[in-house]
């Protein structure tokens, strides 16, 4: 093997999918923890999962999902597999099935909206809230106010440089005035 690799072979590394810079593919990352939010290199992990494995990582350049759509209104003929269109809704059932399969957020669905139990499915709330967007440059955005990385947090950025900056100013002005107190104290001595 590659005894350029042992320094790695210690170390705990997770595959899982995550949503690629612009939010429209999911594309498979090399991680360095169980929850799949610190990639392993600034590729997604795909240099790393290289290095380790010689291989190169199934889907971190290409999608894992297609964007071809299609149809989930049932045929009402060519019906070929014959058991869809006898039931009592419109939808065929790869989307039936698809749907009730699907981790749900319904807590801002109306009432009319709701599933045949009259109820709302909230189980995958805190799953959805917490995606963490990987953009090229490494930063992270999640969909979540309070979480590190949101788009909301660069306005308290941008005000702390400000701070700063004002702070910095204020303190090299006040060095500068003593400098010259000193200065102007010490030949006044002589």
């Amino acid at each position: 093997g590659n005894n350029n690799n042992n320094q790695y072979l210690g170390s705990n590394y997770y595959i899982g999918p995550y949503c690629g810079s612009q939010g429209g593919t999911i594309n498979m990352g090399f991680f360095k923890d169980a929850s799949c939010s610190i990639p392993a290199d600034k590729n997604g992990g795909a240099e790393m999962y290289l290095a380790l494995t010689g291989s190169y990582l199934p889907f971190s350049e290409k999608s894992l999902i297609e964007y071809d759509c299609f149809a989930c209104r049932e045929p009402e003929s060519n019906n070929y597999a014959g058991d869809d269109a006898e039931d009592e809704d419109d939808i065929n059932d790869v989307c039936e099935v698809a749907y009730l399969k699907s981790g749900k957020c319904e807590k801002s669905l109306p009432k009319w909206a709701f599933n045949v139990y009259k109820q709302k499915n909230n189980y995958a709330c805190n799953y959805i809230d917490g995606i963490k967007v990987i953009r090229e440059d490494g930063s992270i955005v999640t969909t979540q106010r309070n979480a590190p990385g949101h788009l909301g947090t660069k306005r308290a950025g941008a005000v702390m440089v400000v701070l700063f900056g004002a702070a910095f100013a204020g303190l090299s002005y006040y060095v500068y005035y003593l400098k010259n107190k000193f200065e102007r104290a010490s030949i006044e001595i002589e």
